[in-house]
């Protein structure tokens, strides 16, 4: 139904809020966050008095619905006894109109379950007047009304949340949040955390794990004010996993001594009676709290409990000693009855060992001190689920929680700086999880918040509402951003402008997700190769231009909005990448003698400066809003850390005396000069890889002077343009300027290609030092529409053919199990990945099929390369495998991981595949001459397959970081 809100109405106490004299303090302080929204809007703070009042029998009738009306009372409440029929659920609210006391309003009757309930329902006002989740965290102010019409149901009732406990990690908080928390609240105080819990809570979440490497959440309120603030307004909190009984681990470090009750070891064997009153006083202190009690124990600063030279055992039954001794103090301090408190043991790192024990010793799986808490599984830091409940485990008591990460402090590279997180890999890995049995708590690590706020509204709204985001929508991740940046911006600006807004967050998202910033450098992405540095640097200059140009015509009410979750990301993660990219191209150019390099190099130091522009306006601008945000070290990490980083180091050469001409070929990298005894015949592979019509030549210049060349050709079906050419002094020298670049575009015409026989095509570049011979084969069946009336059948080129996994031939399902597309998802275009993955389908014996036709000219040995998301074996298996067929041959397996492979620091297998955002098989296989078909069929449950590539035996593609481009197909 349109409810019309005016100033007026407020000004004239038409529009008021009511609660009950007995309405929680939290309840209240969320209604007057939600008066200070409409005030935003309408420069008048709504009235939030007591009174009592009772739910309407009837809501607004039918006919009432089709008109507007204007809001009068507000009233809202919390459910006692059951007058809602909100009896027995959780975290929900409902919404209701009934006509106003006055003639032409109604009245709006919010009420929650439970305290969250009631909260979240008067959010849901807030969001329905269009007020951002951000107004406050990030300043996002509406735009200034008198007059504002919405739709409210005439009758709502919320959904209760799909994950039971959903939130957010405050993590490795320094240089940036530390230095942003003491700027802007005087440290890691409740003036800080007030800001935080209302975030959280506008999002839907509802628990959090607070600053703790050099925080003190109980102490620095200051005292308990954090702890009881938190419980006042509905915040859950917990600990990180290696945090026990509601105690920071920072907070050892200033207890402990010789002479203190508490010891002076974190050694629960030498030191038992000292840990256990640590414990105990924690949970006095704060167990009277809504909390999520972490359990079990870790080393001190996130290290191994025992050491290297403890045995599986030895860990194991120390663990059983501290989880009894912390149920026994739970019981004793908290409630007896321990069903009764939520409690999290993270089975992070080494501790998911000890949980499954191996054939000689017994883990804690099935050990009663777990009964009823909380097994919290983990990514591998990086985005990528390490085991998931396999069938036998998804109905314990206690359930499963997922710690997911957005920021990461460690091995093989960190990354913190800004986000740098596709939420299509969330969409992938969290629907994994939930399928998988993983429902009871979701956390992600956001570091310091700021910029991660696109995708940790994601994971929440994902965790809040599962049946819009999860499995039933595999455009999900499309859709939300999509969604984001209408929210967000569609009060300021037009449809179109919202639809630009949402390309800016996928693409900049996708490219650094392809390879975060910290772990980018000069060697990653070829310089000439497949075109892959000049795509991607076309792609990160649109996209910064765009961000640019909608910046520059932004509105005041919308620029600082769009500056600090889309304009800043965009420019900071994109300047950063294309500083690499253009380091890579000038060590290539500097390696050929190419004077072209200095100029190179002038950008590579134009992009270093405007890196530190881009970081200091994010410290300045909105008066310093966002003030040490950018603090941490992004550039050129060669370790986990920051320790030993590099900036780029640019080449700079002394231009040659002469002005020689140096011909390259951009798909290879491969150049001459031309000379009499250097010189080389080089080929130009495109025309025959990719059945395209034009390709180019590269030409260089040694010199700083002008360099001339000519380009002839006596083959009929080349075409060599002029177009962009600068003619020296009649209609056949061209030059190339000092320190530049000349681009010498070849065509093909078709119609002189005569039959199916392979034609070689010469061109010929001479200039005053030059004598380039450059071969053109061409294969006339590229040109050709495939007689068959098949559709994507691949053609074997020069050497290799390339497959995008979305451009199969023939697919077939299983079921209710197949293969579907993921749209825009992964390194490049898509990905293929059987769904449903989990649960009953799994004991399925048929499978779906995926297959792909493509012709080769030549019998013999191949090689097939299988590439896949980085996802790790899903099982304690430790198997990762995909099935295929080529031809009618025998199913075989392609496997990803080797035997011994480990989610560890310290194997390289694991730490390349998180870097490279890949992981890859490579088997053998014999190939007929003419038309093959290789089929895909099944395997382990995680798998997505993004590309295949097939090669001879004995050949191999040049080097490219997103592996050769496709390929022709017809």
């Amino acid at each position: 139904m349109n409810i019309r809100i005016t100033a007026e109405s407020i000004r004239n106490k038409k529009l008021r809020f009511v609660h009950k004299e007995d309405a929680m303090p939290g309840v209240k302080r969320a209604a007057g966050y939600v008066c200070k929204d409409l005030e935003a809007i309408f420069s008048v703070l709504p009235e939030d008095e007591t009174a009592e009042f009772t739910l309407p029998e009837n809501s607004l009738p039918a006919e009432g619905a089709t008109k507007t009306c204007e809001l009068g009372t507000v009233y809202y409440m919390t459910e006692k006894d059951g007058e809602a029929g909100l009896t027995g659920r959780r975290e929900s609210y409902r919404m209701e109109l009934a006509a106003g006391s006055m003639e032409g309003t109604v009245d709006l009757y919010i009420t929650g379950s439970d305290k969250r309930g009631t909260v979240y329902g008067l959010f849901k006002l807030s969001e329905l007047c269009g007020i951002s989740p951000f107004i406050n965290w990030g300043d996002v102010r509406p735009v200034k009304s008198e007059e504002l019409v919405i739709d409210v149901p005439v009758s709502f009732v919320s959904r209760e949340p799909s994950v039971r406990f959903r939130g957010f990690f405050i993590n490795d908080e320094w240089p940036a949040f530390g230095n942003f928390v003491t700027e802007r609240f005087g440290g890691f105080n409740s003036r800080a955390y007030e800001r935080i819990f209302e975030l959280l809570l506008r999002l839907k979440g509802n628990y959090l794990w607070p600053a703790m490497w050099s925080a003190q959440f109980y102490l620095d309120g200051p005292g308990l004010a954090n702890a009881e603030l938190a419980d006042e307004m509905g915040v859950v909190m917990g600990a990180s996993h290696h945090e026990p009984c509601i105690r920071n681990g920072e907070e050892y470090k200033y207890v402990r001594g010789k002479d203190s009750i508490y010891g002076d070891a974190w050694d629960f064997r030498k030191n038992r009676e000292g840990i256990t009153r640590f414990w105990e006083d924690g949970l006095k202190r704060s167990g009277k709290f809504e909390t999520v009690i972490t359990v079990g124990m870790r080393g001190e600063a996130d290290s191994t409990i025992l050491g290297k030279n403890a045995t599986l055992k030895d860990n194991i039954d120390l663990l059983r000693d501290v989880l009894k001794t912390q149920n026994r103090l739970i019981g004793e301090y908290v409630n007896a009855d321990l069903d009764k408190v939520p409690r999290m043991l993270a089975l992070y790192k080494e501790v998911e060992p000890f949980f499954y024990g191996d054939k000689d010793t017994e883990g804690l799986a099935g050990d009663p001190e777990l009964d009823g808490v909380t097994l919290m599984l983990c990514d591998d830091n990086h985005g990528n689920l390490r085991t998931v409940p396999d069938e036998s485990m998804r109905g314990r008591k206690g359930g499963f929680g997922m710690y997911y990460h957005y920021d990461y402090h460690g091995s093989p590279v960190s990354y913190e700086w800004t986000n740098s997180s596709a939420i299509s890999r969330t969409w992938d890995q969290m629907t994994n999880a939930y399928e998988s049995g993983i429902r009871e708590l979701w956390i992600v690590n956001v570091g310091d918040i700021y910029s991660n706020e696109f995708p940790l509204s994601y994971f929440l709204e994902m965790a809040y509402d599962y049946d819009t985001w999860g499995l039933g929508n595999e455009k999900s991740y499309i859709e939300y951003t999509e969604l984001f940046a209408d929210r967000m911006f569609s009060k300021y600006t037009d449809k179109d402008t919202c639809s630009r807004i949402s390309a800016l967050l996928e693409g900049y998202s996708r490219i650094a997700h392809n390879r975060r910033p910290e772990a980018m450098n000069d060697t990653i992405y070829a310089p000439l190769a497949y075109g892959e540095r000049q795509a991607l640097d076309d792609k990160c200059r649109q996209l910064m231009e765009e961000a640019q140009d909608i910046y520059d015509k932004a509105s005041e009410e919308m620029k600082f909005p769009f500056y600090e979750f889309v304009y800043y990301p965009v420019m900071a993660n994109l300047n950063l990448q294309r500083m690499w990219l253009e380091t890579g191209y000038n060590h290539y150019l500097a390696g050929i003698g190419a004077a072209a390099a200095n100029a190179s190099a002038d950008k590579v130091d134009a992009y270093y400066d405007a890196d530190k522009k881009i970081v200091d306006e994010l410290h300045t601008i909105h008066d310093g809003w966002w003030y040490g945000m950018g603090l941490s070290e992004h550039i050129g990490f060669r370790r986990w850390n920051e320790e030993e980083c590099r900036n780029p180091i640019t080449y700079r050469l002394h231009p040659a005396n002469k002005n020689r001409v140096i011909a390259v070929i951009p798909e290879t990298g491969e150049y001459t000069e031309g000379s009499v005894w250097t010189g080389k015949t080089l080929v130009l592979p495109d025309l025959i890889r990719y059945g395209k019509e034009s390709a180019e030549i590269y030409l260089y210049n040694t010199g700083a002077g002008t360099a001339w060349f000519k380009a002839e050709t006596e083959s009929d079906f080349i075409n060599i343009s002029k177009e962009g050419l600068i003619s020296v002094d009649d209609d056949e020298k061209y030059e190339i300027p000092g320190c530049g670049l000349t681009v010498l575009k070849i065509g093909i015409d078709k119609d002189k290609l005569k039959g199916d026989e392979a034609l070689t095509g010469v061109i010929k570049i001479l200039g005053e030092y030059a004598d380039i011979k450059i071969e053109v084969p061409v294969d006339p069946v590229m040109y050709k529409q495939s007689g068959e009336g098949n559709s994507h059948v691949f053609v074997f080129g020069d050497d290799h053919i390339s497959m995008e996994a979305c451009h199969f031939n023939d697919m077939k399902a299983a079921g209710e199990r197949g293969y579907r597309c993921l749209e825009r998802f992964g390194k490049t275009e898509s990905g293929m990945k059987i769904l449903p993955a989990f649960g009953d389908c799994e004991k399925n014996s048929e499978v779906p099929e995926l297959s792909y036709d493509f012709d080769v000219k030549d019998e013999g040995s191949y090689i097939i390369k299988f590439l896949i998301a980085p996802v790790n074996p899903p099982y304690r298996d430790n198997r990762l495998d995909m099935n295929y067929r080529v031809n009618d041959g025998e199913i075989c397996k392609a496997a990803f991981v080797a035997d011994d492979f480990k989610v560890t620091d310290g194997c390289d297998e694991w730490e390349q595949g998180v870097l490279d955002q890949i992981r890859f098989s490579e088997v053998k296989c014999s190939l007929k001459p003419g038309r093959n078909r290789l089929t895909v069929c099944g395997g382990s449950a995680a798998i997505v397959l993004e590309k295949i590539v097939i090669r001879k035996e004995d050949s191999k593609p040049v080097y490219s970081y997103l592996e050769p481009s496709e390929t022709y197909f017809r």
